[in-house]
């Protein structure tokens, strides 16, 4: 057996765009599979924060909490599950966790006003009443 040797041509400009379209083919095909996976994941995330409502709504706080919980794990941008799961950890007396997902929600979305209204109703709940 030879050994391949090196002839010096360089590839032609044919082959070049050959193998970068072969490259965007998969480049979209893994962003187009990743788009499909992340849409799946918010409408599940979705789904927790639904079922967690009515939870709410039905005053099993707890169970909300779990579920507006597992949402936030699957879509942890996602304003409305801190800011409901906030709401919910007021309702069990917990405080500094209200609080700490309503500066989360901050972070997330600070120019929602329910943003603020969740923590001064968490700061009020703590009795901090200075203005930081």
């Amino acid at each position: 057996m030879s050994a391949p040797t090196c002839t010096g041509e360089t590839p032609s400009a044919s082959s070049h765009q050959s193998v970068e379209k072969e490259e965007k083919a998969d480049k979209d095909k893994t962003t187009e599979g990743s788009n499909e996976e992340d849409e799946e994941y918010r409408v599940l995330a979705e789904r927790y924060k639904d079922e967690g409502n009515a939870a709410f709504k039905e005053g099993r706080y707890k169970e909300a909490l779990a579920l507006y919980t597992q949402g936030v794990a699957i879509d942890p941008d996602n304003h409305v599950l801190y800011s409901n799961r906030s709401a919910a950890f007021l309702k069990e007396s917990e405080r500094g966790k209200a609080l700490k997902d309503a500066e989360r929600l901050m972070e997330i979305k600070p120019d929602w006003p329910k943003s603020y209204s969740r923590k001064g109703a968490a700061q009020h709940a703590l009795t901090r009443y200075a203005i930081t």
